[in-house]
């Protein structure tokens, strides 16, 4: 991003560009031949001081820079993750206020390690490989997690996966708990890989 100082060199360039406007009114006037000496020289001069003035506003001071603030830091809890973390606070007239995210829904019981052998978590429709490392990372493990969510706690998944709906369109519940009780149907088929 380019910034200006509002140094001389600038202040001269603007007043050298105005001398030239002013002299150029002045040969253009004298040129007519409808103005005496003293006016020319009167009314350039009043042209060297507005463009002189304007190029000096225009040009001569200094660019503001990135959006500055006042920042401290101050612990925050928060509540998605769980822990405490510092967060910048602005201050002054331009503060912007900080919004913490409030999460959706109620986190689900999560694991540490599966118990025993992990699920195939990809047996369930609208689960892959990239779905599947990221239910592990957050804790699970077992098709029974699945089944016993609530209400809350799929809005809290589906929020932290930011699925926009899919748990409850592929119906991850319904065929966690077919798989959960090892049931098979039609619409829930099980593979030899489990």
């Amino acid at each position: 991003m380019e910034t200006r100082s509002g140094g001389s060199g600038d202040a001269l360039m603007s007043w050298g560009i105005a001398a030239l406007v002013g002299f150029f009114a002045f040969v253009m006037l004298m040129m007519t031949g409808e103005w005496t000496f003293l006016q020319a020289a009167f009314v350039s001069a009043i042209v060297f001081a507005i463009v002189g003035a304007f190029n000096s506003w225009a040009f001569c001071r200094p660019l503001p820079g990135p959006y500055q603030m006042n920042l401290s830091r101050e612990l925050v809890a928060n509540p998605v993750i769980g822990s405490t973390i510092k967060m910048p606070y602005a201050k002054g007239p331009h503060a912007a206020s900080v919004v913490v995210a409030q999460p959706v829904g109620a986190k689900p019981q999560m694991l540490d390690a599966p118990q025993g052998e992990p699920d195939n978590l990809m047996l369930i429709k609208g689960i892959g490989p990239k779905v599947e490392g990221k239910l592990n990372s957050m804790g699970v493990w077992h098709f029974s997690q699945i089944a016993g969510w609530t209400a809350d706690e799929v809005a809290w998944v589906d929020d932290s996966l930011n699925f926009r709906g899919r748990i409850e369109r592929d119906d991850w519940i319904g065929q966690a708990k077919l798989y959960a009780a090892d049931i098979t149907t039609e619409f829930v088929p099980r593979t030899d890989n489990a």
